[in-house]
């Protein structure tokens, strides 16, 4: 398949056949994710690769767990916390669980680690945030850039899938799960599997909506 057909054909993915994935597949992925750009070329990124069933049920009794914390966590944000979260549970497991139907799930990592002209402001009493919205959130932007070049590749090869935003309610409980440590932490999900459904493509934008052309 040629680039811009992946590019124009590429869609998410939320359910899965159960087919194993080929070795050399898995390895293509991550050779594509391995060649993406990164600042100062640090490729602050790891994947790993899980396959096995039972490490992935656990990953699901993870996140089961974190969206019943939810009616507490609600509790003086919104009325009816109760109520509120039940429904914002039900939710979330329609769109957080169904990753343990994939055969492989990546789980993708970046290295947060300061660099000295950051350290130069938190040294100073700046916060984190606040410095990184001076220089960029360049190990997340690197990263981000991985994943996609893995998304491409598996579209190539005739692979779904869905790049999860973890989901982030049970990052740090996932991490403990994957002994992840500081300065790396876990960015993303991405389910891959040979697609169950061929899901609709959302429409897009169209481009007047999203660029401005500059010639004066």
């Amino acid at each position: 398949m040629e680039t811009l057909e992946c590019i124009t054909t590429r869609k998410s993915v939320r359910r899965f056949r159960p087919d194993p994935i080929p070795e050399e597949d898995i390895i293509t992925m991550l050779e594509a994710a391995a060649m993406a750009p990164s600042g100062a070329n640090q490729q602050p990124w790891k994947f790993f690769v899980v396959r096995s069933r039972s490490r992935k049920e656990e990953m699901v009794d993870i996140v089961k767990a974190s969206c019943e914390d939810l009616p507490s966590l609600l509790e003086g944000v919104v009325e009816a916390p109760v109520q509120f979260g039940k429904m914002i549970k039900k939710r979330l497991y329609v769109v957080s669980l169904f990753f343990a139907a994939a055969p492989v799930v990546f789980v993708v990592c970046v290295k947060q680690e300061e660099n000295s002209l950051l350290k130069c402001y938190t040294n100073k009493g700046v916060s984190r945030l606040e410095a990184y919205k001076k220089f960029g959130y360049t190990a997340v932007l690197s990263c981000s850039a991985a994943i996609e070049n893995l998304l491409l590749a598996a579209c190539d090869l005739g692979y779904g899938t869905c790049w999860m935003n973890i989901p982030f309610m049970a990052k740090d409980a996932l991490e403990d799960l994957f002994a992840i440590n500081p300065p790396w932490e876990i960015l993303a999900l991405v389910p891959v599997g040979i697609p169950a459904h061929d899901p609709r493509k959302p429409k897009r934008k169209k481009l007047e909506e999203i660029s401005v052309f500059i010639d004066e």
